[in-house]
């Protein structure tokens, strides 16, 4: 996390990492890829996630049903 990240008005923190989810189900294995963005604030010097957001790699195509929460 850098000071390019942080919004002092509001006293959070915009980062974002890759997601990978692998998934085996009926002897087929099934890779999930994607971006997630987590807005963290900042509450009594404690960092608590305000909010997140996934997007998955080729999410208009056609996907199974997935079995795992994100």
């Amino acid at each position: 996390i850098t000071d390019d990240n942080f919004d002092e008005n509001k006293q959070e923190y915009l980062v974002s990492s890759a997601l990978q989810v692998i998934e085996f189900r009926e002897d087929k294995q099934t890779i999930y890829a994607g971006s997630c963005e987590h807005m963290l604030r900042l509450c009594q010097e404690e960092i608590k996630i305000a909010s997140k957001r996934i997007d998955l790699i080729n999410s208009e195509g056609f996907l199974n049903s997935i079995s795992i929460p994100l």
